[in-house]
């Protein structure tokens, strides 16, 4: 495909016309297109330590005995280019591929499973905090501040970003998890005022260190890493508070902390 010396020298005499070019110039570039016509084929593995090699591996891979090319097409207008753009590649055997739409879509089947896992897990939870609490009084101050916590968080994120996506849903699931053990410990029984100072103290220590962690998170600019701190710093927080307000304040009997219980 290269044009001979003399054909290349007549076209480059006709494109420096009246260009202030000093005869000769450009002598070593015909010598290099003259080399370049013995030179064998350049293969991938030629490029493999230099930065074109990783631009070149991103958009050519080996498929068994042929080799699958990814080209970008950029400019492309909004309005009447899937049917053109999907007419030719049908024509040169191409496969169009629209990556923003695939990727969405993608996104999409996650959410969808994702949203039906969470609400059987829920329920599995539900059962076997009824099964082991055995008192529906009980029950509820545990699941309440729980679902406040939940409602609240999520709908602070919709609010604040706009959308939800799968990451906030991921992380609500540990927000469960946070939600549940803070409910469980304000509500359990405890022998008097020194024992409930202590669980507090317990549980403020945990939340507050939480907070901290996942809050550093939540300032990240990147957009997973955000997603999942904001999700938990803020939900660990609300489940938190919602647990220490909902909390029985009554304290277990003395009696009932007698030899039967030790035994």
């Amino acid at each position: 495909a290269l044009p001979g010396r003399e054909e290349l020298g007549r076209r480059l005499d006709l494109a420096s016309r009246d260009l202030p070019f000093r005869p000769g110039a450009f002598d070593p570039f015909l010598a290099s297109v003259e080399r370049s016509r013995d030179l064998r084929p350049l293969v991938p593995g030629d490029l493999a330590e230099t930065l074109a090699g990783q631009r070149i591996s991103l958009l050519l891979q080996p498929l068994g005995d042929l080799w699958l090319g990814l080209i970008p097409l950029t400019g492309v207008p909004e309005q009447g280019s899937d049917a053109e753009l999907r007419a030719l590649a049908d024509a040169q055997g191409l496969r169009f591929l629209d990556l923003r739409a695939a990727t969405a879509g993608l996104l999409g089947r996650f959410l969808s499973e994702t949203l039906g896992r969470t609400l059987v897990l829920g329920l599995a939870i539900v059962l076997v905090l009824a099964a082991g609490l055995r008192d529906a009084r009980r029950l509820l101050r545990v699941l309440t501040p729980m679902a406040i916590a939940l409602t609240l968080d999520f709908s602070l994120m919709v609010w604040v970003e706009g959308a939800v996506s799968l990451f906030h849903l991921v992380s609500l699931l540990l927000v469960l998890g946070l939600a549940i053990d803070y409910s469980l410990f304000f509500n359990r029984p405890v022998t008097g005022g020194e024992e409930r100072k202590r669980t507090r103290l317990s549980l403020t220590v945990c939340a507050v260190s939480t907070f901290a962690t996942f809050g550093l998170l939540a300032l990240s600019g990147i957009p997973v890493l955000h997603a999942i701190g904001s999700t938990v710093a803020f939900g660990n927080l609300l489940a938190f508070l919602m647990a220490g307000l909902l909390a029985r304040s009554e304290d277990l009997p003395r009696s009932a902390a007698g030899p039967s219980e030790v035994s």
